[in-house]
């Protein structure tokens, strides 16, 4: 799952805001103040996991920059933005899913102060789009919870 992940994140960088991603080791590389959004997804065997995505205010100002031409954004439109990102980045995982036979529903994403304590993740990647960061975490959960 973290590979489609960081394709269809891939892809987003490549085609929506114009640049190449680079993968990087550490996730706990990430500045502090970053945006963190999670969708959860259910798979069609009704395994469950909350993908976490967390990105650099810089890397979602980008975004606000490209999609609504604002150099300078707010609060609530920079975490509107986040949740966009999520919602793009793994819509596009489902698309790149379905193609090798993998089908999963996507919930509404959210937007979390920071990842709880006792969330760690099975999986993680720490990318890289335009010099800014971006981070993609996979979790498995019995249900879903806020």
């Amino acid at each position: 799952m973290l590979e489609t992940m960081i394709k269809a994140a891939s892809h987003f960088c490549k085609d929506q805001l114009g640049t190449e991603v680079t993968k990087k080791q550490n996730i706990k590389n990430i500045k502090d103040g970053a945006l963190l959004a999670y969708i959860d997804i259910t798979m069609e065997d009704t395994r469950k996991y909350r993908i976490y995505l967390r990105a650099e205010k810089e890397f979602v100002q980008l975004v606000a920059k490209i999609f609504l031409e604002e150099e300078t954004s707010s609060e609530e439109t920079m975490r509107d933005m986040m949740m966009e990102c999520a919602n793009l980045i793994v819509g596009s995982a489902k698309v790149i899913a379905s193609k090798n036979g993998i089908a999963f529903s996507i919930s509404t994403p959210h937007i979390k102060e920071k990842m709880p304590d006792d969330d760690q993740p099975e999986e993680s990647a720490l990318l890289q789009c335009s010099g800014k960061t971006l981070a993609i975490a996979i979790k498995k959960i019995n249900k879903v919870t806020e």
